[in-house]
């Protein structure tokens, strides 16, 4: 590729974090890019003196919008020219994916190779290793599966083949976004940077990802990245812009009369992030602000008393839509009891003991329940004596005027 600085770089994975011609996110960022520059010089110099190629790991660790992937993009355009860069970004929704990140970081170099050259790199091992590297559809799901440590190390071979080739332009992949790269692809790089115990590996394996959780019990992703990292040539984490960083930030954006007090409430408000600099600055240009004391907007303050409000209320109950299907989910019907079968309030009497107060047509309710004329429900009095009757008034709809006393009716 040519290095004429008027031709157009070419289209890659990472999502550029400033505008062009900024070099606001890699401020103070000298230590990071002159690991990067040593490491790139010792993989050609090896390949160029044609002795063993020594590569190895860097790995690069921040919090999000800390500036991880302007640097690897800073990277790749130092090192195209004398290297074959391989760039691949995980995905948040990705994860799941496997080999998604192998796809993209070996496609490319593929793609330069007919199909026997391809097939030869395999190393007899195209049908096993193809559908990993989507040259092949996957298999059928009656079909055997693969043996997840024979692709493993067919990709691992298949790599160590493939820097072979390009020993005139050593490959250098790039990983941005590796914790939530898929944990095969992972897994093969693992595998690939333990093929030689001196650690003289024949590429360069450059990652960045978020920091890591602490402690002994790591599994998955977080395990290999941490192993990954224990046989790296260098790790290095990156930190917050400092307030004189941020100032010259914000005079190379908004112009050199940006005063100390505005520069010093943006490195406030912030907090040094690069990523979140750059967009306030970005805004503050758009909408023309001045760059003086009181334009920058002010640092998020706590809300207590709404806080307190908060805390002093009852947690809400979720309710969840009963389903007819469920029989206990079954909606209750009016003037039932929702509670578990054979439950029924207090203040709610039995159904069928109800029923069988109710005086049969003809016979005096004195005597009805057996109890020598004692009314036990209460209202047998109320009733005669013109009491309104339940229901709001209205009679029961299958009671009959003239068989029922008014407000008494079968249930």
């Amino acid at each position: 590729m040519s290095s004429d600085p008027e031709q157009p770089s070419p289209v890659t994975p990472f999502a550029p974090m400033v505008p062009d011609g900024s070099h606001g996110g890699l401020l103070e960022r000298d230590p990071e890019l002159a690991a990067a520059a040593h490491a790139v010089d010792e993989l050609v110099a090896g390949a160029t003196a044609g002795g063993p190629v020594r590569g190895g790991i860097l790995v690069y660790r921040g919090e999000a919008g800390i500036g991880k992937t302007t640097l690897l993009r800073e990277i790749q355009r130092t090192a195209r020219d004398r290297c074959t860069v391989l760039t691949a970004r995980g995905g948040e929704t990705l994860t799941s994916v496997p080999f998604h990140v192998t796809r993209q970081l070996l496609q490319p170099a593929l793609d330069r190779f007919d199909e026997e050259d391809v097939r030869l790199l395999c190393g007899g091992h195209f049908d096993l290793l193809a559908p990993a590297l989507g040259l092949a559809p996957p298999p059928s799901a009656s079909a055997a599966p693969a043996d997840p440590q024979g692709v493993r190390d067919g990709l691992a071979k298949l790599l160590e083949r493939l820097a072979d080739r390009l020993r005139d332009r050593p490959p250098v992949l790039l990983v941005d976004d590796a914790h939530w790269a898929d944990a095969e692809s992972l897994a093969w790089l693992d595998a690939f940077t333990r093929i030689r115990r001196d650690r003289r590996l024949p590429a360069l394996v450059v990652l960045a990802h978020r920091p890591l959780s602490e402690g002994p019990q790591r599994t998955g992703v977080p395990a290999v990245l941490a192993a990954l990292a224990d046989r790296a040539v260098v790790t290095l984490g990156l930190h917050a812009l400092t307030l004189d960083a941020t100032a010259a930030l914000a005079r190379e954006t908004l112009g050199g009369h940006a005063d100390e007090p505005f520069c010093r409430e943006l490195w406030s408000v912030t907090s040094g992030n690069p990523y979140e600099t750059v967009e306030l600055l970005a805004k503050a240009r758009d909408r023309m602000l001045e760059p003086v004391a009181g334009s920058a907007p002010p640092p998020p303050r706590p809300r207590r008393r709404s806080a307190r409000r908060r805390a002093r209320r009852p947690p809400r109950r979720t309710r969840r839509r009963p389903d007819p299907a469920r029989p206990g989910d079954r909606r209750p019907r009016r003037g039932q009891h929702p509670g578990p079968p054979g439950v029924a309030r207090r203040n709610e009497p039995d159904r069928g003991r109800r029923a069988r107060r109710t005086p049969p047509p003809g016979e005096d309710r004195d005597d009805a329940g057996g109890q020598g004329g004692a009314d036990r429900t209460g209202t047998g009095e109320a009733d005669r004596a013109g009491r309104r009757p339940r229901h709001g008034g209205r009679l029961h709809p299958d009671d009959d005027a003239g068989t029922h006393p008014p407000g008494i009716g079968p249930l």
